[in-house]
């Protein structure tokens, strides 16, 4: 799974855009999805501050775990 493809999950389980980040927009209090040098970083995002981060080596598995907080348990692929 994809940024596109958790954003159309996301959608069709209709989550509340502002409870997510996907693309390093603006947002409070929201769980953000980014991509860093090394791989890709979730974490919460409230006042500023980043809390339970988690590292993951793929998009695949950062959009997975995503899914997972956002929705429950997200489709096979």
């Amino acid at each position: 799974m994809n940024r596109d493809e958790l954003r159309q999950l996301l959608e069709a389980h209709a989550v509340r855009r502002d409870m997510y980040d996907l693309d390093g927009g603006e947002c409070e209090e929201c769980l953000r999805l980014e991509r860093t040098t090394d791989g890709w970083l979730v974490y919460y995002f409230e006042r500023g501050l980043r809390t339970n981060e988690r590292y993951f080596d793929s998009e695949g598995e950062a959009a997975h775990y995503m899914a997972e907080r956002l929705v429950g348990d997200p489709p096979t692929p």
